[in-house]
């Protein structure tokens, strides 16, 4: 969501206001922010991300698939690395994936991840596959749902900007009296 806001897609209107050359001066900069990674330890951008993601979380859910390997396989073509790996392009763009991907993932081969599948082209599910994942207080909201989590496993792992999202949600819902 950050490369979409203040890359050149400019997605939220970060860039509003400014004229061309300042806008590409900005996205230059932030290319460069983004791949050494300074971007997770710039306030701004990050509450100005933050707050979309928390207001986006806030009506989303999360949904339980009782999925067999009939829908879906590990084998399956991942479509953006398939795409990245077959650009004839700079290969900055492997590098964007990589920071984007992350560690849990291997950006090497168009494979699928465990943590980014999706059913096969033209096979549905059936709706008693589908639930509907609640907190524990019942509360359906993804935020609360990944509060929760984050709250009992969250803090076994390295996540960097996960990490930093978390602190602004508590703080922001500590001084707006709001309860996950």
């Amino acid at each position: 969501m950050m490369n979409n806001a203040f890359g050149p897609k400019d997605l939220y209107g970060y860039y509003k206001g400014m004229n061309f050359y300042e806008k590409r001066a900005l996205i230059s900069l932030w290319s460069e922010e983004f791949l050494s990674k300074a971007y997770l330890e710039d306030k701004d951008k990050l509450n100005f991300v933050f707050e979309i993601v928390y207001n986006k979380m806030r009506e989303a859910v999360y949904l339980l698939l009782d999925l067999d390997e009939s829908v879906y396989s590990l084998q399956d073509i991942d479509e953006a690395k398939d795409k990245m790996l077959k650009s004839k392009e700079s290969r900055i763009d492997y590098y964007y994936m990589k920071e984007m991907y992350g560690a849990f993932s291997n950006i090497n081969n168009n494979k699928m991840e465990r943590w980014n599948m999706h059913t096969s082209s033209d096979i549905g599910i059936l709706p008693d596959k589908i639930s509907l994942i609640k907190a524990s207080n019942n509360s359906v909201d993804m935020l609360s749902v990944v509060m929760e989590i984050y709250d009992e496993k969250g803090k076994d792992y390295d996540w960097d900007i996960l990490s930093k999202y978390i602190s602004y949600v508590k703080r922001k819902e500590l001084n707006h009296g709001i309860i996950c």
